[in-house]
């Protein structure tokens, strides 16, 4: 199994990244990319072989976010679990970055996968697709960004004030559940706002 990504381009990949009413690529996008170099984490945005799972925690009012990181390398699944604090060192101009590497779920891969499946990671709509959510004004600065890339397949979608609408839209609900199993099955803790 291959370890990198999935040496497609851009013409034969399937990508769904939030845009602008103009159509022009969001920060969101911008911003995963400008991540993912600073980290020092490859690109996934050509798709990657068999899949792997980015998940941005961030947190409006912290100058702290986190990152959750899956993938299969050398037919071996691994997650690693970033904490990035930016405004860090002596004169707040520096970036710090903790990593937990190589973590492993309580009750094992195949049923963490199955799971994360079952829960719709890979199919879930960006928020601001949902039909209605622009009814509401979103005060909660704190969220996720989930990219999700597989053969010639690359989503990117966020989640923001969970607590305020899963009771409201099961896609919501179903990322709550997300979090919910990432936490326990890790042992990770996000950040409280």
């Amino acid at each position: 199994m291959q370890e990198n990504l999935a040496n497609a381009s851009r013409d034969t990949t399937e990508i769904d990244i939030p845009t602008y009413s103009d159509g022009s690529v969001s920060n969101v996008y911008k911003y995963v990319k400008q991540m993912n170099k600073k980290l020092n984490i490859e690109q996934i945005d050509s798709g990657y072989v068999p899949f792997q799972i980015r998940i941005w925690f961030y947190y409006g009012l912290v100058d702290t976010n986190q990152l959750l990181l899956v993938k299969c390398v050398s037919d071996k699944w691994v997650c690693d679990w970033y904490t990035i604090s930016f405004n860090a060192g002596p004169f707040k101009s520096d970036t710090a970055v903790t990593v937990i590497k190589n973590r492993n779920p309580k009750h094992g891969w195949a049923p963490f996968i199955n799971s994360l499946f079952e829960l719709k990671i890979g199919e879930l709509p960006d928020m601001d697709k949902l039909p209605g959510i622009k009814d509401y004004i979103v005060t909660e600065p704190s969220g996720v960004n989930v990219e999700f890339a597989a053969i010639n397949r690359y989503r990117l979608y966020s989640y923001y004030a969970l607590n305020s609408f899963a009771d409201k839209w099961w896609q919501v609900k179903s990322m709550s559940d997300l979090l919910r199993l990432i936490e326990d099955e890790f042992d990770f803790k996000r950040l409280k706002t």
